[in-house]
């Protein structure tokens, strides 16, 4: 974390806080669903296996396995991701100026004059807005392939199982810290409003 409060500091110091951290998130949203497009794109997938569709029942099973293999290095990365952001939310609700004491928090939720304030959630923007961006690519990998949308179907269990393991690495990796200047527990996700659904269509 010294390396973000150095990085944090020196956007203070410049008056461009805010701008550079939202810049940060959104360079890594659209990282964490390029991975998850890439892992579900079926021509990558052709061409890794030099056929463009599983031609038999062995080969088959050789594709849904490098399928499920693309779909859990994606959440893999997914997981470091978050921690990445998790980490700078930690850093700017510590952070303050040594001159004037300053929260960084207060800079970043209070931009110059004409920028737009921001969420003090960095880890629920990221969330957010990154999965509704995998929900589209799964969404579209279903439409597009059939090879993708059957392994989906047949195998959703599985699915369910590797999106809760994340959940549970996410929750042991991080250990939120009750902070002085806010008086509460910066929250890792933002709260659940569904419970597991049933096969079919992601949706």
């Amino acid at each position: 974390q010294s390396d973000i409060g150095a990085t944090l500091q020196a956007f203070y110091l410049l008056h461009c806080l805010t701008p550079q951290v939202d810049s940060a998130l959104a360079t890594i949203q659209d990282k964490a669903v390029r991975r998850f497009r890439d892992a579900l794109d079926v021509s990558r997938l052709a061409d890794a296996k030099k056929q463009t569709t599983p031609n038999s029942a062995s080969t088959a099973v050789t594709w849904r396995s490098a399928l499920w293999g693309r779909i859990e290095s994606a959440l893999q990365s997914f997981f470091e991701f978050v921690i990445q952001i998790w980490n700078v939310q930690l850093v700017i609700l510590k952070k303050r100026d040594l001159a004037s004491y300053t929260s960084f928090l207060t800079v970043y939720l209070h931009p110059p004059k004409g920028a737009a304030p921001s969420n003090v959630s960095l880890t629920h923007r990221f969330w957010g807005q990154a999965t509704k961006g995998i929900r589209r690519e799964l969404k579209t990998a279903y439409s597009s392939s059939k090879f993708v949308r059957t392994v989906l179907v047949n195998e959703f269990p599985r699915l369910q199982h590797v999106f809760h393991a994340l959940l549970i690495r996410l929750k042991q990796a991080t250990n939120p810290v009750r902070t002085k200047t806010e008086g509460q527990t910066p929250a890792l996700l933002p709260p659940s409003r569904t419970r597991g659904r049933g096969g079919g269509n992601p949706n």
